[in-house]
């Protein structure tokens, strides 16, 4: 089995995004972000914003607090604030050139998936969703090109 280096997460840096939005009914926007990633000794700190491009622009940011992989581990948890789907909790876990992601709020009431594909060191791809019960939110599909 290939050793597969992920940077993203792993590595103090900054990100930038751009790809497609699809909002509950289907219609796709295009969007735009950035994340920046920085470390502390016991925290790592996943900072992103995410515009999306539609006749009435949004903005959704996200503040992920990820406990740093343990030596040996190919899983971790983390914790974020979102202020329209209140605390959120996840797991990021590897496997091989990816990263998946599942997420539920702290309630239960919201839950979604992300995964990351690792297409070189300073690029990844993420596809994604959101759902509030059974009705699905959103949905996304966006380039991740490190610039830091």
């Amino acid at each position: 089995m290939p050793e597969y280096r992920h940077t993203f997460l792993f590595e103090p840096a900054l990100w930038e995004a751009r790809g497609v939005y699809y909002d509950a009914q289907g219609r796709r926007c295009p969007c735009e972000g950035r994340t920046l990633i920085t470390h502390e000794p016991d925290l790592w700190i996943n900072d992103g914003s995410m515009k999306i491009l539609a006749e009435q622009p949004q903005e959704f940011h996200n503040r992920y607090e990820v406990v740093p992989f343990a030596p040996g581990r190919d899983h971790t948890t983390w914790r974020s604030y979102n202020p329209d789907l209140a605390i959120i909790l996840g797991r990021f876990i590897i496997v091989e050139d990816a990263f998946i992601s599942p997420w539920q709020s702290e309630d239960g009431g919201f839950w979604g998936t992300e995964f990351l594909v690792q297409v070189g060191l300073r690029e990844y791809r993420s596809r994604g969703y959101a759902f509030k019960g059974e009705q699905k939110l959103s949905a996304w599909a966006v380039q991740l090109l490190r610039r830091g």
